[in-house]
C-alpha cells in the first residue's frame, strides 16, 4: 500500500468538518510530494482559529508518526506553535526557537 492509499484510509477514520479535513489532506499531500521529490520542504499551517489549527496539526502528527515510526525526527508541531500579531514577529520568534 502506497502513501496515497494510506492517506485515504487515514482520512476515512477522521470525523472532522470538511474544511479541516481538506487541510489535513493537503498537509499529507505535501508530505507525499516531499518524499517523492526527496525534499524536506516545511509544511506551514496557518489558521484564524487556534483550536482548528491544533486539530489539523494533531492529525498530521498522528499520520506522520504512524507512517514513520522509526524516524528519530518525529513531526512535533507543538515545537513550532507561534502566536504573534504580525508575520515579522512570528518570524523573529521562530528564529529564536530554532537558534
Amino acid at each position: 500500500m502506497d502513501l496515497r492509499d494510506k492517506k485515504k484510509q487515514f482520512l476515512d477514520t477522521l470525523s472532522l468538518e470538511n474544511g479541516t479535513l481538506k487541510a489535513v489532506s493537503l498537509g499529507i499531500d505535501c508530505l507525499i510530494d516531499n518524499e517523492a521529490c526527496d525534499e524536506d520542504i516545511p509544511i506551514v499551517v496557518t489558521c484564524l482559529s487556534d483550536s482548528e489549527r491544533i486539530v489539523i496539526l494533531s492529525a498530521l502528527e498522528t499520520f506522520c508518526n504512524s507512517q514513520y515510526p522509526d524516524n528519530k525526527y518525529l513531526f512535533r508541531p507543538s515545537m513550532l506553535h507561534i502566536t504573534a500579531q504580525t508575520s515579522e514577529q512570528a518570524s523573529i520568534i521562530l528564529i529564536k526557537k530554532l537558534g
